[in-house]
């Protein structure tokens, strides 16, 4: 995204209209944003650990020599 100033300067331009057209609803999308990002964070957490399970049972099986995970 840094590398397109078009994008960066028209997303401003829109957060400006809305910014002028009422705060309050600022501060609504911003919550919805912000709850958003925790949720995406959540499910990413989720999905890392998930990885580490996986990635811990595959080290396991290759310690162990098992024929199966080759």
């Amino acid at each position: 995204m840094s590398g397109n100033p078009d994008f960066r300067n028209q997303a401003f331009g829109l957060w400006f209209q809305r910014r002028a057209s009422g705060i309050k609803e600022v501060r609504t999308s911003n919550k919805v944003f912000l709850a958003r990002k925790t949720l995406s964070k959540k499910r990413h957490i989720e999905k890392y650990k998930k990885c580490q399970r996986k990635i811990g049972t595959y080290q396991n099986r290759k310690i162990a020599g098992s024929e199966s995970f080759k």
